[in-house]
């Protein structure tokens, strides 16, 4: 049998392995293989008696691994935060000489995006000092990225959030066809568009959002920056305004 005090230090120890104990660790602790069969049988009956502290264990180790991340995306925002707000060929919406800058990625075949469009124009109606920069990052199959491909050559012709809106609120799957013929009620220059879609430069600009995006940790849309934050998922358009105000307010405060 194992004393009181063995005892006690074993369950202190291994409480100390499975993180549910703030006592100082034990370091190179040595036990026999008697002693680690007790040890096991100690831990077990403890969690069988208080399994909240497994939840708990738990509900700790998701919070940290959460802060962890949110650490991790906030120093590659502030490194990668000028290509991000900057991206050479990126659509820009709103307000292009506006005090906050808000990027959206998103994907055409991607139905949360067609969704959350709502949302974005409700923001550049109510906020005419935003500027929206909106990143093309087909991830959702070759459908998309011919998609992106179509609407990033129909952008150089002006009018693209029109394009944007109608792409996104397109019902089915989205491709090169279905893009075209939706560019071609449009009015846009069919001829130029399907010449500027074959210049190498869209791609890159594709390219660039893909692998820009999965250095500060975005691989869903849609998604969301707007000073150091990432939203991930559908934002409502109270998130999105409260998000824009919160980086105004903080500019404020230092100018």
């Amino acid at each position: 049998m194992i004393g009181l005090g063995s005892l006690t230090r074993l369950l202190s120890a291994s409480l100390l392995a499975i993180g549910i104990s703030a006592a100082a660790p034990l370091a190179h602790a040595d036990f026999t293989e008697d002693e680690r069969l007790e040890i096991g049988e100690i831990v077990k009956d403890y969690l069988l008696d208080n399994p909240e502290v497994l939840r708990d264990a738990f509900i700790e180790l998701q919070r940290r691994e959460t802060a962890a991340l949110q650490e991790q995306q906030r120093d590659a925002l502030r490194e990668y935060r000028d290509r991000i707000e900057n991206a050479p060929g990126m659509p820009v919406v709103g307000n292009p000489e506006g005090d906050v800058t808000l990027v959206e990625f998103f994907d055409y075949n991607c139905p949360y995006c067609s969704h959350a469009l709502a949302d974005l124009r409700d923001l550049l109606n109510a906020d005419p000092n935003v500027r929206v920069v909106l990143f093309e990052m087909p991830i959702l199959g070759e459908g998309s990225v011919e998609t992106a491909r179509v609407s990033l050559a129909a952008a150089r012709q002006g009018n693209y959030l029109e394009l944007h809106s109608a792409l996104l609120g397109a019902r089915g799957q989205k491709n090169e066809a279905r893009a075209l013929q939706i560019a071609e009620a449009l009015g846009f220059d069919m001829e130029r568009l399907r010449r500027d879609m074959e210049d190498p430069e869209i791609m890159a600009i594709i390219q660039n959002a893909v692998a820009l995006a999965q250095e500060i940790g975005i691989n869903g849309t849609p998604s969301y920056v707007v000073g150091d934050q990432i939203l991930g998922g559908m934002q409502s358009f109270a998130a999105l305004r409260s998000a824009v105000e919160e980086v105004r307010e903080a500019a404020c405060e230092t100018c």
